[in-house]
């Protein structure tokens, strides 16, 4: 059994949220999307990585995580930069993801909150 000191550790703990910002068309391609609707109705070639189609940034998406960012006292990029990530999952022919690792356009930022009368 090996015994371990603790108490010169910290905790620390990071949150990774996802949010769906209320655009007309989705993220990276120009397939409307409608909350709620049926699987795979939203659909298109770029959606399902078809061979030869290269996504492309919604303007207004970036547009409305600048503003949170504003609106949460973040650090907002004057660069950012999109990375693949190589995923298999059943449900996304594709393969991978399209993810913000090194260089996010929002980073950082708080919301206060209050809770049975603390803050």
């Amino acid at each position: 059994m090996v015994d371990v000191c603790y108490e010169n550790w910290e905790t620390v703990i990071g949150l990774e949220i996802h949010v769906q910002l209320n655009t007309k068309t989705k993220m990276f391609g120009p397939e409307a999307y409608h909350f709620g609707s049926e699987p795979n109705t939203d659909i298109g070639v770029i959606s399902t990585g078809q061979p030869g189609t290269l996504p492309t940034v919604n303007k207004e998406a970036v547009r409305k995580a600048v503003q949170f960012g504003c609106a949460v006292h973040a650090n907002v990029s004057l660069v950012s930069r999109f990375d693949r990530k190589s995923y298999f999952y059943p449900d996304n022919p594709k393969n991978y993801q399209i993810t913000q690792f090194d260089l996010p356009i929002v980073l950082g930022g708080s919301v206060t909150a209050e809770v049975d009368t603390e803050t």
